[in-house]
């Protein structure tokens, strides 16, 4: 008989960033919280997954989310391009011309632009794009399903098979991430029951918990990793239903 429990994770840092629908190349931005997309993907670095593997087993988790400490959305840029770099050997295929006028050094510009394989001088020019995250935020988040699979991704999570980031590379977590597994199918429970984290700033935090059709009012997010996971999005829809708790106080931690 297969028995089912909960696994909590807490995502906690100086930033952290999850990508939504409308986050796209020209403007990198982040959702007010975790998505499940990011989480499962997180999780999946943690076991060791690489990107083309099959994720069923996790996208087929529950997934909830508590915002004890929800933090602000700072603003911020990244630039690609515009330095120095040696002339890499499929440009210089393309273009022969370059390793002669250039001495094997060209000017990287990021999109590089192209026409009919020629190189051109617009793709020399770096490019600057404007990224949202949020800062000084803390969350609860839980993955609800079969008690085996839980158990080896709270075991992964102590010593993960990658560093672990939240949402971005540049985003790492200030915390451990796992915070507790618990007995049984508390997926619609534990946002009430279980206390407050030390950090947190509302004693009503907002919680977002899957549900299924059928089983209660949920908004469609587009949120269910897609397997084997596919560059440039393709996420499903999962149904959310976004709650206000009001869980126990928060508990010293071990210092």
């Amino acid at each position: 008989m297969t028995t089912t429990s909960t696994l909590l994770l807490r995502l906690e840092g100086p930033a952290q960033a999850w990508g939504g629908a409308s986050s796209r190349w020209d403007y990198r931005t982040t959702t007010d919280r975790p998505t499940k997309s990011g989480v499962i993907g997180l999780v999946a670095n943690a076991l060791g997954r690489d990107y083309a593997d099959p994720v069923d087993d996790l996208a087929a988790l529950k997934f909830a989310a508590r915002a004890d400490r929800p933090g602000h959305t700072e603003y911020d840029f990244r630039i690609a391009g515009g330095g120095t770099f040696p002339l890499d050997a499929r440009t210089a295929w393309n273009n022969p011309q370059l390793v002669a006028d250039d001495s094997g050094n060209i000017n990287y510009g990021a999109p590089r632009l192209s026409k009919n394989n020629a190189w051109t001088e617009a793709a020399r020019e770096g490019v600057r794009r404007p990224v949202t995250f949020l800062a000084d935020a803390a969350f609860l988040v839980s993955l609800t399903g079969h008690t085996p699979l839980l158990e080896q991704v709270a075991a992964d999570l102590e010593r993960p098979a990658r560093l672990l980031c939240l949402g971005r590379r540049a985003h790492p977590p200030a915390h451990p991430l796992l915070h507790t597994l618990l007995d049984g199918n508390q997926h619609d429970s534990w946002p009430h029951q279980v206390p407050l984290l030390p950090v947190a700033t509302t004693t009503t935090p907002q919680a977002w918990v899957e549900t299924s059709p059928g089983e209660g009012t949920g908004v469609v997010a587009y949120e269910q990793p897609p397997s084997p996971p596919r560059r440039g999005g393709g996420h499903g829809p999962l149904l959310l239903s976004h709650i206000t708790t009001q869980p126990p106080a928060a508990t010293l931690e071990a210092s």
